[in-house]
């Protein structure tokens, strides 16, 4: 049987690896892999839990990815919550309450002698 050059090319890479095996093949740290994943701005198929990579679209995106600045990266990125200054609540004392929390058992029961 003659197997075509498609074929054969099929049966000798596979199209899809997982995040682990992926960032291996690149040598990019398996974290920066997942957050392009999450981010999308890496073509992969998610079936549950599991995130397997299409091979040769994602070598494509990482290559224009190399290709572009840092400014060019900062601005298409999102901004993570955690940078963002969050005003801070004020809690206003409560001054009705002589006790903090639960109250003293002679208290609650009213076992108190005035």
């Amino acid at each position: 049987m003659m197997e075509t050059k498609q074929a054969q090319e099929l049966n000798s890479s596979p199209t899809f690896e997982s995040i682990l095996a992926f960032s291996k093949r690149v040598s990019l740290p398996e974290r920066l892999i997942r957050a392009m994943v999450k981010q999308g701005q890496l073509p992969h198929v998610k079936s549950g839990t599991r995130v397997k990579i299409h091979i040769e679209a994602a070598l494509e995106a990482i290559k224009k990815h190399s290709e572009k600045t840092a400014i060019e990266i900062a601005e298409t990125m999102p901004v993570p919550l955690y940078t963002l200054k969050m005003p801070e609540l004020q809690m206003q004392p409560r001054s009705d309450r002589k006790y903090r929390g639960r109250p003293p058992d002679a208290v609650r029961l009213g076992k108190l002698a005035k």
